[in-house]
């Protein structure tokens, strides 16, 4: 069995060239970025209504999501520095795609909220008063 560097391409043995890398590089970003993060201000109105939830409600949804990525950005980046950033970007996407799925499937604000047990009580409780706009 031939092993390869695992930046040359089977065809020519050839290292790809800085434009054709940062072009894919680029075009996964953009996808990446555009299902999962732009994602929330398309289906936030959506989900307020299907699941009965505040704005302060679905807030606290992807305002914990952005904890947890800040949280695994330092251990991300040290597998990122070690070689793995293939099984990295290819594990993220498929796990994105099945967190998106799963979104779907939720039908309680604690669901929403925390993908763990789920709870038919809203969490946290939704607001009672409006505050009045000038």
């Amino acid at each position: 069995m031939t092993f390869m560097n695992p930046d040359q391409t089977p065809a020519t043995g050839r290292q790809p060239g800085r434009r054709t890398l940062v072009l894919g590089l680029s075009l996964v970003q953009l996808i990446a970025w555009g299902s999962l993060l732009y994602s929330f201000a398309v289906f936030l109105d959506p989900v307020e209504v299907a699941l009965e939830m505040s704005r302060a409600q679905t807030s606290l949804g992807f305002s914990l999501a952005l904890l947890v990525e800040g949280l695994l950005a330092f251990r991300v980046g040290r597998w990122i520095d070690a070689g793995h950033e293939r099984v990295l970007m290819t594990g993220g996407s498929v796990l994105a795609g099945v967190a998106l799925i799963g979104h779907g499937l939720v039908h309680s604000a604690a669901g929403f909220t925390w993908p763990g047990p789920r709870s038919e009580r809203p969490w946290p409780p939704p607001c009672t008063r409006r505050h009045s706009q000038s």
